[in-house]
């Protein structure tokens, strides 16, 4: 059982110089306003992403409107909405996970959640993700905040939200999409980066930055918890919406995705069918069971 800790020990209270006063601001406002590296012809448009929706699990259908837009019906609004005065993502069995609608993310780490590493007693952030998940079995990305990349929406898990809460936030804040969560996937815990040079001996990264001696309290590692997400919705404005978003297949994420960790949780999607579904069995207005046959594409 995790014992979390509320606050990172062993912090000490810094003097910054005007300098690192100023990169620290930078950074702050980089994280809250990020901007996406990808052109607007290098992501998914619009027009793509209305198409790719669940019909949202809040809005049942009767049968004749179902078949009358087709076995993956969608809503006749459209998918593609500016932000409402309250957004909902739901549980897999139906209860609602409400979402403050904010024009910023959460910041900060006082209310991180924390553990330690039981071998080495290393420093270790928790975290939770979503796999957001397409219609046709594809998967849908964001744009990192710091260098061009797609990534999976992901972030601290905190002290006042159940990981499922979390999840979904992450989701809302960085890639803008709302949804009906699936099974919990396997946790993964990995090494920072820096980390990861300070082990290896290295004394500066590839770009020339010396690489600073790890700080008392610094975390060393970073667990996640990624959860599928089928997607209802997809906003037109969200708390990051300078990141752009990318629908692609497994296959293609697989040789796109340069992070180790999500294509790891992108193969464990692949390997239990988490993207497959049974079209002719909804589970809940358009979101459909992941699908048993045999040789169904995605």
């Amino acid at each position: 059982m995790l014992s979390y800790i509320s606050q990172v020990p062993g912090n000490s209270t810094r003097i910054m110089s005007e300098q690192q006063t100023e990169a620290a601001i930078a950074a702050k406002n980089a994280k809250l306003n990020p901007v996406s590296a990808f052109s607007d012809s290098e992501s998914s448009t619009q027009d793509e992403l209305i198409k790719v929706c669940f019909s949202h699990p809040s809005e049942p259908r009767d049968a004749d409107e179902k078949d009358s837009m087709g076995e993956n019906p969608i809503p006749k609004e459209t998918s593609v909405s500016s932000m409402p005065s309250s957004v909902s993502s739901y549980r897999s069995d139906g209860s609602v996970i409400k979402l403050s609608v904010t024009s910023t993310s959460r910041e900060g780490r006082a209310m991180q959640r924390w553990d330690r590493c039981p071998d080495t007693d290393r420093l270790i952030r928790l975290t939770t993700g979503c796999v957001p998940i397409t219609n046709d079995g594809r998967i849908m990305f964001c744009s990192s905040a710091k260098k061009k990349e797609w990534i999976l929406p992901k972030g601290g898990w905190e002290l006042d939200e159940e990981m499922e809460v979390s999840a979904t936030r992450e989701a809302y804040e960085e890639a803008g999409v709302l949804g009906v969560l699936g099974p919990k996937l396997s946790d993964l815990t990995y090494e920072t980066r820096k980390e990861k040079l300070r082990r290896m001996g290295s004394s500066s990264t590839s770009t020339g930055t010396k690489v600073p001696k790890s700080p008392p309290g610094q975390h060393a590692l970073v667990r996640v918890s990624f959860f599928p997400l089928y997607i209802s919705d997809v906003l037109e404005d969200w708390p990051e919406s300078g990141r752009t978003r990318k629908v692609l297949s497994i296959e293609e994420a697989l040789e796109t995705i340069q992070r180790q960790e999500l294509r790891d949780i992108i193969s464990e999607v692949r390997d239990k069918n988490l993207h497959i579904f049974n079209r002719k069995k909804p589970v809940r207005s358009g979101v459909y069971e992941k699908s048993s046959e045999v040789g169904v594409k995605a």
